[in-house]
Parts: structure tokens; sequence; C-alpha cells
């Protein structure tokens, strides 16, 4: 098969199943993440063949991409804020609102030498792309052996300095470090927030794919993570310090009330570039 053929190939496959400008972007990534064939020498080597294993490779990438299975778990790589990182099915494909939610603080935040904490790391997209931006001591946790584990390979690929810890939120107290009780000035997290009624609205990709832990929370405790965040934040944040957190816009005011109920007053709720609540800026300093 040559690359014509095999371009032809997949854009009559995965029509039906994506639109014009999905299967394009999905054509380069199998060409340059799969097959390692840059966009140049396939646009202008069209006669070339492939070999059986790149056939091969083709042909399974596009059954799977049929199965609604996300190219960025296929090819176990994805991009975020600049820089390049592997993924598995055991953390969250990052998000532009997420990308938003780093440059917001990179924009916001002096971090040098300051101690700043990202809870739920999954990946560590947020944790490295903050370290590798600043001087500041980072640190970040997870529940999940499987995402640390990703996560650690991540910080090391792209030379980040970070501090990992297993440990589950919903059970800690306080972070210590060399046995010395550690005080942050920046508090991020991108928790679970999406309620269980609302899986019906998650496209095919994600509820097949993604780890529903990482995603989900039930209806009837949905801020649970938030609620701990303040309550972990009312002790173990510094006086100026700051929390930055990604919500479910469905739950704005819900959330500014479950941290106004550890005696935070000072809110900043921005709108990503969909014009959804989704980024809360909260100040431990109390209003003027």
């Amino acid at each position: 098969m040559t690359i014509e053929h095999t371009i032809n190939h997949i854009h009559k496959t995965l029509a039906g199943y994506f639109n014009e400008k999905e299967i394009l972007a999905l054509r380069n990534i199998i060409f340059e993440e799969i097959l390692n064939i840059n966009k140049i020498e396939y646009l202008t080597s069209k006669e070339k063949l492939l070999s059986p294993k790149q056939v091969e490779k083709v042909n399974q990438t596009l059954e799977e991409l049929k199965e609604n299975k996300p190219i960025q778990y296929i090819t176990g790589k994805t991009k975020f804020y600049g820089l390049n990182f592997n993924l598995s099915p055991s953390v969250l494909i990052p998000r532009p609102e997420t990308e938003e939610l780093v440059d917001f603080i990179l924009k916001n935040e002096d971090l040098q030498n300051k101690n700043v904490l990202d809870i739920g790391t999954g990946s560590g997209c947020i944790a490295i792309s903050i370290a590798k931006n600043t001087n500041c001591n980072m640190f970040a946790l997870d529940i999940s052996e499987e995402a640390l584990t990703i996560a650690k390979q991540n910080a090391e690929y792209n030379k980040s300095n970070v501090i990992f810890l297993q440990k589950d939120i919903l059970k800690t107290l306080e972070i210590e470090h060399n046995n010395k009780k550690i005080y942050f000035d920046i508090i991020v997290s991108n928790p679970p927030y999406v309620r269980d009624s609302e899986k019906s609205t998650m496209q095919k990709n994600v509820l097949d794919y993604e780890p529903h832990k990482a995603l989900f929370v039930n209806d009837d405790n949905a801020l649970v993570f938030y609620e701990k965040i303040a309550e972990f934040s009312q002790n173990n944040l510094n006086e100026k310090g700051t929390i930055y957190v990604e919500i479910n816009e469905n739950l704005w005011y819900e959330t500014i009330e479950t941290f106004k109920k550890y005696n935070f007053e000072n809110f900043n709720l921005r709108r990503d570039l969909f014009g959804k609540r989704r980024i809360l800026q909260i100040k431990k300093e109390k209003n003027v």
C-alpha cells in the first residue's frame, strides 16, 4: 500500500465517524506518531510503499478509532502547555481548559521559591508545567500508584523537578517532607467533579476509556473533594496563599459556598474559552 492509498484509506474508513477536520488531524497523528513519517515526507512522497507492519499498524489504529478509543491512548502521548506527556488509561487526557488553569496561575503568581501543591495530579500535567516554567518547590499527590508512575516518567522526560506523594486527599491532614510539615503558598487541583447524573452528557470515548475515578462523583456528595480541599487549605495554606481549582460549571455557586464554610471569602470566578464558569481562584487573605 502506498502513502497515497493509505491517505485515501484513512479518510474512507473514518468517514461517518468523524468530521473532515477531525479526520485530517487524526491522519496527521497516524503518520507522524504511529508511522514516524513526517508531514513533508508523506505529502511529497505519495508513491512510497509502506511496509506490511506499517499497514497493520494503520489498520489496527483505524479499528480502535472506530471503537471510540481516544487517539491519545492509542499513541500513548499528548501535548500540554507546550510539553510532551506520556499517557495511559490510568490517567485522564489533559484538557484545554486545564491549560487555561495553568496559564492563569503562571500569569498571576510570582512562584519564586514558593511551595506549590497539586492535588490529584494524574499525568502530572499541571505540576510539571508549573515547575518547568518557574523556580518553585512543587509537590504533587495522587491516590493512584499507576497514575504516579506515569507522572514520574513525565517529570523525568520534561526535566521538571516535582516531589510526588501517594496520598488520599480525603484522608490527608498535612504533608511532611524531610520530617518537616510543609505549608503551601499555592494549592491547585482539578479534582473529580462530574456528577453521575451527568454521564449521559459525556462522549462515548470518555465514558468507555477514561478512568471514572478521576472524573465522576456521586450526586449526593458531588463536592466532596472541594470540601476536603477547603478544609486542608484552612490548615495548610499560608496566610496570603491562594487556591486554584477547576470546577463543574453547574455547581459554581455551591462550590463557592463550600469554601465559605471554611472562612474563605475572597473569590474570583473565571470563564474558560468556551464561556463556561470553569476556574475558581480563592485567596486566603480577607477582602478589604
